[in-house]
């Protein structure tokens, strides 16, 4: 029998050839930098990096992806950076204060129930 250590779980396939690769999932598969959103054909490829380390949590809809980040030189809920990823367009905004990020996430009408769940 076979068995594979690499996670297929919905919460890190945020859609679109888009995921979220945690910390311990990328070193495993060989990227020491941390925790990441990466656009590639399959999940463990690294092709295009669209928000680099150290992702916190990330949230997908059918439209939108919304992430946080924490800067290396930042204590853990300090200057923490936002992010909008529209998925038609593939066009990434940040990083965001909270402040910009509400306001883009209005603008460009993020649904509501596209939350966070522990930031």
């Amino acid at each position: 029998m076979l068995f594979s250590c690499s996670r297929t779980n919905d919460k890190y396939v945020l859609g679109d050839n888009c995921f979220f690769i945690d910390e311990y999932e990328a070193m495993d598969v060989g990227y020491p930098g941390g925790a990441i959103i990466n656009k590639s054909f399959k999940q463990h490829y690294f092709e295009q990096i669209l928000i680099t380390k150290t992702v916190l949590e990330a949230k997908s809809d059918e439209v939108f992806t919304i992430a946080i980040q924490r800067p290396d030189d930042k204590p853990q809920r300090d200057g923490l950076n936002y992010y909008i990823i529209e998925k038609d367009s593939g066009k990434v905004s940040g990083p965001l204060t909270i402040k910009e990020f509400k306001q883009l996430r209005l603008y460009l009408k993020v649904p509501n129930s596209l939350q966070f769940e522990h930031y």
